[in-house]
């Protein structure tokens, strides 16, 4: 019994490089397995906000124009925008996860009325759309942000 132990010990120590890449590429092997059972969710690159006028926007709350949608951070909301060519030119507010509460749009440039009463306007912006994304979060605080198309008209 000695003896096997002995062999075992001169055949680690002879073929201990061999043996660690094994090991290691039996661990990545194991590591992608068990990562494809629990891959993180990506952000669906087909979601587009629509655009709507202020008037349609009130109008049609609660229909399939994706008021209602929440982003966990700015980062998510940015990624929806620019699929949708838009960038981003200004935000207030840092206040995340958030649901999409109203969508203004115009072109040229754009006004808005932030929550507290503070009356914005953007302008400079000839031949592009202009958009705003109010969001709201469970306690009803405000995030806004307001993008320009990356194309002129």
């Amino acid at each position: 019994m000695i003896d096997f132990f002995a062999y075992l010990i001169a055949v680690v120590i002879v073929y201990r490089r061999i043996l660690l890449i094994a090991l290691s590429f039996g661990l990545v092997l194991v590591g992608l397995y068990i990562g494809l059972d629990h891959r993180v969710p990506q952000i669906d690159q087909d979601y587009q906000v629509q655009q709507h006028s202020t008037e349609t926007v009130n109008s049609t709350l609660g229909s399939a124009d994706r008021l209602g949608r929440r982003y966990v951070s700015l980062e998510e909301l940015n990624a929806a925008q620019r699929s949708a060519g838009y960038a981003p030119v200004g935000f207030f507010g840092k206040k995340w996860p958030a649901k999409v509460v109203e969508v203004l749009t115009d072109e040229d440039g754009i006004e808005f009325v932030r929550g507290d009463g503070v009356k914005h306007t953007y302008q400079g912006f000839e031949g592009r759309r202009m958009k705003v994304v109010r969001l709201a979060t469970e306690d009803n605080q405000e995030t806004l942000i307001v993008y320009r198309s990356d194309l002129k008209k």
